[in-house]
């Protein structure tokens, strides 16, 4: 057996790329090899916990001349990091393969919540810059103006800014469907969607239907009335989806299972209540309810409408 220092460069790479991020950083004090080789994953997906480390990292890219920013994959700001407008205009031209990108109180970027609308168009326009983006988390949004989303949505020929995106999720902002509806549109390789706190309307719920094929993890929440026949139809459409929460104001009906087969209920019976196994339902906060549908739940639906509808 060949002892670890002499294995070939490239499976030593593999190796070092299977360890958690305090064994890779202990690497760099091995040999040169090892260092070699855990240098490139440790760059992969830097986290920002404070604004001192963020700085650090602008300042070595400026002064290095081994530009190791292309290997980043993924950046969290964490809500300490508090990052700026000028941050993203000092980063971003070290990071052009950035795919995930998490933002941890994003209004802090433009100042948007005592600035004018017209200058958080400045923070869109750095943020599209990622084109290589996947996964896009905007977290703490209260003050951020819902505008924000158009301004990362399509360029003047109708194309996206943000082609790769497969994750997007956006808390604590009052989403509606003028705004989402055409990003969606746009996103169909979208399989994770997360909007925890929206005015949607069915309408949103037909364009996820009809748009977004891959969709596998869905997270709805709205204060407006939401059609159980529409959520059917979406859970119908979207093969591809595993797992499907979505609340709503109370007097979202629960789905009529009076007519179902002996057959399904049978089957449906052997595992958890009828009304359980269609719509997982209970009641949240006052005047609001909450149906979830895991993997399960969501073929038994698909299972139940299918088989009324070939009736």
């Amino acid at each position: 057996m060949l002892p670890i220092q002499k294995l070939p460069f490239e499976i030593l790479q593999i190796v070092v790329s299977y360890l958690n991020k305090k064994y890779q950083y202990n690497c760099l004090f091995v040999n040169k090899a090892f260092y070699a080789a855990a240098i490139p994953e440790l760059w992969r997906n830097p986290h920002f916990s404070y604004k001192r480390t963020l700085c650090q990292f602008i300042r070595s890219q400026g002064f290095s001349k081994h530009q190791l920013g292309n290997r980043v994959k993924s950046m969290l700001f964490t809500y300490d990091t508090r990052v700026r407008d000028t941050d993203f205009l000092n980063i971003f031209p070290f990071t052009p393969n950035l795919e995930e990108l998490d933002i941890r109180q994003p209004e802090e970027l433009t100042e948007v919540s005592s600035e004018l609308l017209s200058n958080c168009y400045e923070t869109a326009h750095d943020l599209r810059s990622f084109a290589h983006l996947k996964h896009l988390t905007l977290s703490c949004c209260k003050r951020m103006p819902i505008e924000f989303i158009s301004f990362i949505t399509v360029d003047d020929q109708g194309q996206p800014y943000l082609p790769h995106l497969q994750k997007f999720a956006i808390t604590k902002c009052d989403m509606n469907d003028h705004v989402i509806i055409p990003f969606i549109k746009t996103h169909p390789n979208l399989s994770d969607l997360i909007l925890p706190r929206s005015d949607i309307t069915d309408a949103t719920l037909k364009t996820i239907a009809c748009y977004l094929p891959k969709l596998t993890r869905l997270y709805i929440a709205s204060w407006t009335q939401l059609s159980m026949h529409v959520v059917h139809d979406l859970v119908i459409s979207c093969k591809s989806l595993m797992w499907c929460s979505i609340s709503a104001r109370h007097d979202f009906i629960k789905p009529a299972v009076s007519n179902t087969s002996h057959e399904c209920l049978a089957k449906i019976n052997a595992f958890v209540d009828l009304n359980d196994a269609f719509c997982m339902y209970s009641r949240s906060q006052a005047g609001f309810a909450l149906f979830e549908w895991n993997i399960l739940g969501l073929n038994l639906v698909r299972s139940y409408y299918s088989k009324n509808n070939k009736k």
